[in-house]
């Protein structure tokens, strides 16, 4: 017979609309672009199978706002797992990070508790200037088809889109702080299921490792 798992996943970091976005998207499979921010905390519970086992994944979304910074202690104790999200088009989101994993790991300080750094994509189109819009357009024109934003050499050299967050510094603080890392924009489910999977999993081995000591 699988194992049965009662797993809780800390979800910390700012902004709080990306973190209740993540979740949505994770627990029912829809996008609300006008979810509020979470007031204090949200609990949500979801069901999934890893490796065989059955999971009971209690997700806790804690707010950012720093009058709330008194009550989030509480909600980490007895954390198996925690996911610290950044907007990649903000840097002062990505320097809190550190400030974030230093407070959950001061309360939840055992080396066996997973954390992953996610860094959410943001920008828009509507960030594109003029010219470089007009030049795609005029593309898209002779072609018929759809071109990814992302894979056009346009955008990739126009700064005024370019995230101020690259994924090299997004690597290189994970690394530094010795946590795995993802990167996805809001509507990704594939990637956001592969987070909650491969940390779940995570979780998982570690707990069959120590039952065979």
């Amino acid at each position: 017979m699988p194992d049965e798992y009662l797993l809780k996943i800390c979800m910390i970091g700012i902004p709080d609309k990306l973190k209740t976005k993540m979740i949505r998207i994770f627990t029912e499979g829809a996008f609300l672009i006008d979810y509020p921010s979470t007031l204090g905390v949200a609990v949500i519970t979801k069901q999934i199978q890893v490796d065989g086992n059955n999971i009971k994944l209690i997700i806790v979304d804690t707010a950012g706002q720093e009058f709330f910074g008194k009550l989030r202690p509480s909600y980490y104790r007895g954390a198996s797992a925690a996911i610290i999200i950044f907007d990649k088009s903000s840097k002062n989101s990505f320097h809190a990070v550190k400030d974030w994993y230093k407070e959950f790991k001061k309360h939840i300080p055992e080396a066996s508790v997973p954390v992953a750094l996610v860094g959410f994509i943001t920008k828009s189109e509507s960030k594109v200037d003029t010219p470089t819009f007009l030049k795609i357009q005029k593309r898209l024109e002779n072609t018929g088809e759809w071109i990814g934003w992302a894979n056009n050499e346009e955008i990739n050299n126009n700064e005024e889109i370019y995230e101020e967050i690259t994924t090299d510094e997004g690597q290189s603080l994970a690394e530094e702080l010795g946590l795995s890392y993802y990167e996805t924009r809001p509507t990704d489910k594939k990637i956001i299921e592969q987070i909650f999977h491969d940390l779940t999993l995570k979780v998982i081995r570690k707990k069959e490792m120590f039952n065979k000591l």
